[in-house]
């Protein structure tokens, strides 16, 4: 009965009309982390807002951003040094505390 109710659990999430999860493959820039960030301060005045450690624990995340201009950046840098932009953008809100997070 158990085995039963686990294998119905596994069919009720597309049945109810939730979100699938999708790969996406989309070009990334990448390139050394420090040449990527001296030409984000340089290009756009961006600079290091906030970063964090991924999930997987495998990278740093990265927000750079321009106060005067509002134009932001989100960074993925990997073990080797490589940093990859995962998005950006010239508009946003600062919605973070000025308080550490986490241990």
């Amino acid at each position: 009965m158990l085995a039963a109710i686990i294998l119905l659990a596994g069919f009720a999430v597309p049945v109810t009309g939730m979100a699938e999860w999708r790969t996406l493959q989309r070009t990334m820039f990448c390139r050394d982390h420090e040449a990527f960030t001296g030409a984000l301060a340089e290009t756009h005045g961006e600079t290091l807002a906030w970063w964090g450690v991924s999930g997987d624990g495998k990278a740093v995340m990265e927000l750079y951003r321009s106060p005067e201009t509002g134009s932001w950046t989100l960074l993925r840098v990997e073990h080797d040094g490589t940093a990859c932009a995962l998005g950006g953008g010239e508009s946003g809100a600062n919605a973070f505390s000025s308080e550490r997070e986490g241990p």
